[in-house]
């Protein structure tokens, strides 16, 4: 599975992108909402994991909504440490991962979504 994932945190992106890799999953880490949004024209994705909160008030559920707007077959999964913007992202229709998690709760909140 292929799977984008939208993180301002550096070391979050690269974290993720391991587990991810460790599942056998193919990672694409980018850091902001312009970048996922020319990355999704020129590619394609099963998932996008998006961060609730970037830089520069960047928000991710917005952006996960734009991403389903764009791409309707693309599963986008919000995740925060916020566990608050549980309800908000679940309000818009989207799947919800807690921060921190582990490798198995990732790939079972990425397949949950997936079903």
């Amino acid at each position: 599975m292929k799977i984008l994932v939208i993180d301002d945190e550096a070391l979050m992106r690269k974290t993720i992108s391991g587990m991810l890799t460790r599942s056998g999953h193919q990672a694409v880490c980018i850091e902001g909402p312009l970048q996922a949004l020319e990355v999704l024209n020129q590619d394609h994705f099963d998932a996008a994991v998006v961060d609730v909160n970037l830089a520069d008030g960047a928000d991710g559920i917005q952006l996960a909504r734009d991403i389903r707007n764009l791409r309707p077959a693309i599963k986008a999964i919000c995740m925060s440490g916020n566990y608050s913007n549980k309800t908000r992202a679940e309000t818009e229709g989207l799947a919800f991962i807690p921060k921190p998690f582990t490798r198995e709760q990732l790939c079972a909140g990425i397949s949950a979504s997936l079903s």
